[in-house]
């Protein structure tokens, strides 16, 4: 019966065995499908098999099989973990770097303990993640903040074995800013709020002069509207036809108001009978209000929390700037400004130029202020945006545009500050964020320094900054444009705000016998200090002679970081040579900060740095050289933590009022508990 079953049935087929490896067909070899089989291993030959569905099955693997593969992954794997080395020292691939792309630096190297080398990787710089207690807002801080140098200043210039708070949260809350940090009617005067009733904000004659004063200056560095359009939608609110306008152009509209009343001069006195900051202030409610209550994601919405956030930046909240731009960020990726239009689009010519504008401005700005309070931007990968740089009528890179697609001459300006915050990038992911021991930091700080110098040389030359101590504009200089004027500004601060940060660390980071030591090291040194005499120079000349610039308040900025250098490189007792020209620049800075009477940051900045100052001419008097081998990070004997080391918070101080100006800095303030113990009362 068996039988009879195994007949009728359909002939099974013996499953046919896999191809022999290629050596044993060509031997004519009987292939045991080992892998590798044993012919080969016994021939130490390499074993191949080619063709076959069934010649990959694990069933057959062999465990010298397995150690085979594993060797070949570790050998690979070292032949990467060299070239990510190699590369992360050579920055000579120019569009890796200017990204700041994975791979450029050497993170493999394990991280030295404290003691193996002055520049050691946890003692890089400060990083702080709190919750504020005024705002119950989860805030964080990190390593390229501008208050980390104060922190290593606040450090050199404490009293020995005085005992230092260590509460996490106080930090962010004792610098609270209740001037700028809610929206609430409790955050102003009771006197300004009976002048601002909910059903009037300003009329027509007022709000004309924000408009004119935020397109007389500010609009120079960052040229994203077309004046003419914007300005004729403004007489369509002020004469109440505001049906054919869309909400998102309302708080656009309420945002340039608020800008152009902060950076208003002075000089001019008040505007009905309220001051500027007041006037701002109450604009940037109504236009952060209107844009939370709108659902919209459009070009205007995009431009809207731009100047929400430069309002933000120049009010010294950095916190909430970073807020505002990444919000801009999301809405501009989302509606795609980032990305060139296709052949067939039918937008409005005006429109693509405003898109193009308005997405490298937002490039520019959200890399400038994530670096400046040490967070990660959110824009991603450049491969991601291809939209095309605007092109000024006789520009000589003109790619063929047609000619409505071409901008004015003051909106030149825009790429060269795409090219800035690529290098701010570079110089975070290779300075700030690598683990590279001091001589690899050197040299690639000297590669950064010469991708620095080309940028210089791509600006046109009424727009390059001075790089040298005592040098001089020719007086033709002066006959130039006022947009220039103001370009030209911004351009020169920010390039000797690069050299700060990028040459600083290493200032910060090596002893005096190091630098003796190594040539290139001490020239790096020189060219920071000389980069923040210069900025303070700068600062001071444009204070006296421009009414402008007083209300530019971001410059603060500027004007701390780079007094601190200097304080920093005096702790570390420089030759008397210098000591006095030094003290005279501190001075200055002090000055700077002193008159800039409307800011409270700028007045408790100026004390903060007058008494480190105190402290740093008492310490070098008794300063003997010969012991003059630690760095000013070592004087630090508290624990570190994060990327740039210990958290030193404050709580319950008597003098929080003091600190507490400084988080408008967006930074982390009680690392100046020691100066302002010492302040007077």
């Amino acid at each position: 019966m068996d039988n009879n079953v195994e007949s009728n049935g359909p002939a099974l087929k013996r499953l046919r065995a896999a191809r022999a490896c290629e050596m044993c067909r060509l031997k004519k070899n009987k292939c045991d499908e080992l892998r590798p089989c044993t012919h080969c291993r016994n021939r130490k030959t390499e074993c191949v098999y080619r063709g076959g569905a069934n010649t990959m099955r694990s069933s057959r693997t062999t465990p010298e099989y397995v150690h085979q593969l594993e060797e070949q992954i570790k050998a690979l794997s070292s032949a990467l973990m060299a070239s990510n080395t190699s590369r992360g020292v050579d920055l000579s691939n120019e569009q890796q770097n200017i990204t700041g792309e994975a791979g450029v630096t050497d993170c493999t190297q394990p991280r030295p303990r404290s003691g193996d080398s002055s520049f050691t990787w946890c003692r890089a710089a400060y990083e702080v993640g709190v919750v504020n207690r005024h705002t119950h807002s989860s805030e964080f801080y990190g390593s390229s903040s501008s208050i980390a140098i104060l922190a290593h200043v606040r450090r050199a210039s404490a009293v020995e074995g005085r005992e230092q708070p260590d509460d996490e949260e106080g930090l962010v809350s004792s610098l609270h800013n209740p001037a700028f940090s809610s929206s609430s009617p409790e955050a102003l005067p009771s006197s300004a709020v009976e002048q601002y009733p909910a059903e009037r904000l300003a009329s027509v004659s007022h709000c004309r002069v924000f408009v004119d004063n935020f397109f007389a200056t500010i609009h120079y560095i960052y040229p994203i509207l077309a004046k003419p359009a914007f300005l004729e939608k403004c007489e369509l609110v002020w004469a109440g036809k505001t049906s054919s306008l869309s909400q998102s152009f309302i708080a656009l509209y309420y945002s340039i108001l608020s800008l152009g009343a902060l950076l208003r001069p002075r000089e001019e006195g008040p505007i009905g009978g309220i001051e500027d900051l007041l006037w701002s202030r109450k604009f940037f409610d109504e236009a952060r209000t209107r844009s939370n209550s709108s659902t919209i994601t459009d070009l205007e919405m995009v431009q809207c929390h731009f100047y929400l956030a430069k309002v933000c930046q120049n009010a010294l909240n950095l916190h909430w700037a970073y807020l505002q731009i990444g919000q801009a960020v999301r809405i501009a990726l989302s509606i795609g400004i980032n990305r060139e239009p296709s052949l067939n689009c039918v937008k409005d010519p005006e429109v693509l130029k405003a898109e193009s504008r308005t997405w490298w401005c937002l490039y520019f700005l959200e890399t400038e202020l994530a670096f400046s309070i040490g967070r990660p931007d959110t824009l991603g990968a450049d491969i991601y945006h291809n939209r095309r740089y605007p092109i000024t009528t006789g520009d000589a890179l003109n790619d063929g545009r047609a000619p409505e697609l071409l901008e004015p001459p003051q909106c030149a300006i825009i790429k060269h500050m795409v090219d800035i915050s690529r290098l701010i990038r570079t110089i975070c992911v290779n300075i700030y964020m690598s683990n590279l021991t001091l001589e690899k930091t050197i040299a690639v700080a000297a590669q950064i320094q010469q991708r620095i110098e080309r940028w210089v040389e791509t600006l046109p030359p009424e727009l390059r900054p001075l790089t040298e101590v005592g040098q001089r504009r020719p007086l033709k200089a002066a006959m130039v444009p006022q947009y220039v004027k103001k370009q030209r500004l911004a351009t020169t601060t920010r390039y000797h705000n690069l050299r700060i940060l990028l040459f600083g660390r290493l200032l910060m980071k090596s002893s005096m016998a190091e630098r003796a030591s190594n040539a290139q090291l001490q020239e790096q040194i020189g060219k920071c200090l000389d980069s923040a005499r210069l900025t303070i120079e700068i600062v001071y000349e444009t204070f006296q002679h421009q009414d402008f610039f007083r209300t530019w308040f971001y410059n603060t900025t500027y004007t701390i970081f780079a007094a601190s250098i200097i304080l920093v490189y005096i702790f570390q007792a420089p030759p008397e040579s210098e000591y006095d020209a030094l003290s005279r620049q501190v001075e200055t800075a002090i000055e700077i900060l002193e008159t800039m009477e409307e800011s409270v940051v700028a007045a408790k900045a100026a004390k903060l740095i007058q008494t480190a100052l105190i402290s740093a001419r008492e310490r070098t008097t008794s300063f003997d050289p010969r012991n003059a081998q630690t760095t000013l990070a070592e004087w630090n004997f508290m624990p570190m933590n994060g990327l740039w080391g210990p958290f030193n918070m404050a709580c319950d101080d008597p003098n929080a009022d003091v600190r507490l100006q400084f988080s408008d800095f967006g930074v982390d303030c009680s690392l100046f508990d020691d100066i302002i113990e010492a302040m007077p009362p």
